[in-house]
C-alpha cells in the first residue's frame, strides 16, 4: 500500500479531488444541505409547494400548454385524414 507521507502529499495536492475542494468542504456543504432538509421537514409538505417556486411555476404551465397542443394536433390531424378519405388503410 501507500506510505503515510505520499498519502498526505497526494492530499495536499488536491489530487482526486474534483474542482481543488478539500473534504471538509465537502463534509460542510453536506451539513448545511442536510440542515436545510431539516427545515423543510419541519413544516407541513404539501402537493402545491412546489409551485411556490416561480421558475417550477412557468416550466409546468409551458409544459401543459405544450401536450395539450400535442393532443389538439393528433385529433385535428386524425380528423382532417378521415375527411379526406374515410377508408380506413389510407387513415392508418
Amino acid at each position: 500500500g501507500m506510505s503515510n507521507s505520499i498519502r498526505s502529499r497526494v492530499r495536499m495536492a488536491g489530487i482526486g479531488q474534483p474542482s481543488g475542494e478539500s473534504f471538509r468542504q465537502k463534509s460542510s456543504m453536506k451539513r448545511s444541505v442536510q440542515g436545510m432538509r431539516d427545515r423543510q421537514t419541519k413544516r407541513h409538505a404539501s402537493a402545491w409547494a412546489p409551485f411556490r417556486n416561480p421558475v417550477f411555476r412557468m416550466l409546468w404551465l409551458a409544459t401543459v400548454v405544450a401536450n395539450i397542443g400535442g393532443w389538439m394536433y393528433n385529433a385535428s390531424a386524425g380528423w382532417l385524414m378521415t375527411s379526406l378519405s374515410p377508408d380506413p388503410l389510407m387513415v392508418s
